[in-house]
C-alpha cells in the first residue's frame, strides 16, 4: 500500500512539473512573438534576451545574423496577427499525422498555430529559444 501511495505521488508531481513547465515555456514564447511584433527593442536587444547568448565565433556571428532575418521576417507575419490568439501546443501531445520535425528532444518542441495552421516551431534549449526556425527536407522537417 505505501508503495502504490509513493507511486501516485510521484505521478502527481511529475505531471505538475511537466504542467509547470509547459505554463513556463508558452510565456516566454508570448513574451518573445510580443516583443518581435511590436520591434520597440533592436533585433540584437530580442536575440540577446530570448535565446542562449552566442560567442564571438564566426559561425556564431553568422547564426546571429540568421537570427536577425528570421527576427525581421517574423515580424513581418506577425504584424496583423493578434498574439492572444495563437495557441501554442507541445509537440509530444500533437497528433502523429502532424508530427514531421525530426529531433532528438520532442518534449523540447512547441508549435504555435494561427486559426488552426502551422504557424511557427520553437525549439527550446533549458529556459530559452534555440530555434524558431525549421527546413525542410520533402515530408520531414529539421530545426536550424
Amino acid at each position: 500500500m505505501k508503495v502504490l501511495i509513493l507511486f501516485t505521488y510521484f505521478i502527481i508531481l511529475a505531471s505538475c512539473t511537466s504542467a509547470q513547465s509547459f505554463q513556463n515555456r508558452a510565456g516566454i514564447i508570448r513574451e518573445f512573438l510580443l516583443e518581435v511584433q511590436r520591434a520597440e527593442k533592436a533585433t540584437a536587444d530580442i536575440i540577446a534576451e530570448f535565446f542562449p547568448v552566442p560567442g564571438q565565433t564566426l559561425q556564431e556571428q553568422e547564426r546571429v545574423r540568421i537570427l536577425e532575418l528570421q527576427l525581421e521576417d517574423l515580424h513581418k507575419r506577425l504584424k496583423d496577427v493578434n498574439i492572444e490568439e495563437l495557441t501554442i501546443l507541445e509537440y509530444a501531445h500533437m497528433d502523429a499525422e502532424n508530427k514531421n520535425i525530426l529531433t532528438e528532444r520532442p518534449a523540447d518542441i512547441y508549435i504555435i498555430e494561427y486559426e488552426g495552421q502551422f504557424f511557427l516551431p520553437v525549439l527550446f534549449n533549458d529556459k530559452k529559444i534555440e530555434s524558431v526556425s525549421v527546413m525542410n527536407k520533402g515530408a520531414r522537417r529539421w530545426f536550424f
